[in-house]
């Protein structure tokens, strides 16, 4: 983590600066989610590793409102009854708010990361029902009213975690006082320093994402949604597709290749041809190019996802 921060900050320039001199767009980590560290101090954690059982952690964005928070809270815990799974502990994210600039103060969220079980379920229905239980609860929240500046995952799984905001690169190991903590190890960092084009900043939309990193716009973007749209019916092999949104409407914001991207990625871990949709191909530039929707690219690339 240590390589990871420095070479963070060595990427100030990808982003921008507010007035304030300050607050940046975003800037985060994508990591192993560090085990050691969270069973010291979660009696839940450490009792469900050692006895061999699953559990996953989400890092939730909260309304600074204690009344939505709270609302928040038993939203998640209710929707994730319905997944088939059980919240078990909450902790909150030690964090030095006072480093923020003016501009990233004044959005900054409640952060907390929330401890799930899945009773009784085999490792692949786990992560299957976790991500479904990220999926619902977004729309729970959004029919109870709590946009995204209100309640937020940031990630949610067994493996990962994503530390982001709105700060500066050298300032995310201070805010995040986890990321300098002896007892975080990981194995692998993704970092990233992203300008927020086509946006207003705000603290969900910091990169990096739940599973990848995007380094930006895509002139295409209208394009590729509505290819997306048309294959649509290819999701009907995945097991997933009835408990979810059409894919008609899972594209959010059609302003933001990075949402899209975002939102759409992870179904790859269930529908592994999604991967070769979310690769652009680049035929006018390279007429010998041969399209690996039909060829022996994409049954490579394939092999490479599973």
């Amino acid at each position: 983590m240590k390589k990871a921060l420095n070479a963070l900050g060595c990427m100030e320039h990808r982003g921008a600066c507010s007035s304030d001199g300050i607050s940046g767009d975003g800037a985060g980590v994508l990591t192993d989610i560090p085990w050691s560290l969270l069973e010291d101090e979660i009696p839940e954690v450490k009792d469900a590793r050692s006895n061999g059982r699953a559990i996953a952690m989400g890092m939730v964005f909260f309304s600074k409102n204690e009344e939505e928070r709270a609302e928040g809270k038993e939203l998640a815990e209710e929707t994730a009854l319905i997944a088939g799974l059980k919240v078990v502990a909450w902790r909150e994210v030690p964090v030095d708010e006072s480093i923020l600039g003016e501009a990233s103060a004044a959005t900054v969220p409640f952060i907390e990361q929330m401890f799930v079980e899945g009773p009784g379920l085999d490792a692949a229905q786990f992560k299957r029902a976790s991500y479904i239980f990220r999926r619902q609860i977004r729309g729970a929240a959004d029919f109870k009213g709590l946009g995204p500046d209100s309640l937020y995952i940031c990630s949610l799984g067994e493996k990962t975690v994503t530390y982001k905001g709105m700060v500066n690169s050298y300032s995310l190991g201070t805010f995040y006082k986890d990321l300098v903590d002896p007892r975080f190890k990981c194995r692998f960092a993704i970092y990233h320093r992203r300008f927020s084009t086509n946006t207003t900043p705000k603290w969900p939309l910091a990169q990096p994402m739940r599973m990848l990193g995007h380094n930006g716009e895509i002139n295409t973007l209208l394009g590729n949604v509505n290819w997306m749209r048309a294959r649509s019916a290819a999701q009907d092999s995945c097991d997933i597709s009835q408990l979810l949104d059409s894919d008609n409407n899972v594209f959010q914001n059609v302003s933001r290749s990075q949402a899209c991207t975002m939102h759409h990625a992870p179904r790859t871990i269930f529908h592994a041809p999604y991967t070769t949709y979310l690769v652009p191909f680049p035929p006018s530039f390279l007429p010998s190019f041969i399209p690996y929707h039909t060829s022996a690219t994409r049954r490579s690339l394939m092999a490479w996802v599973r």
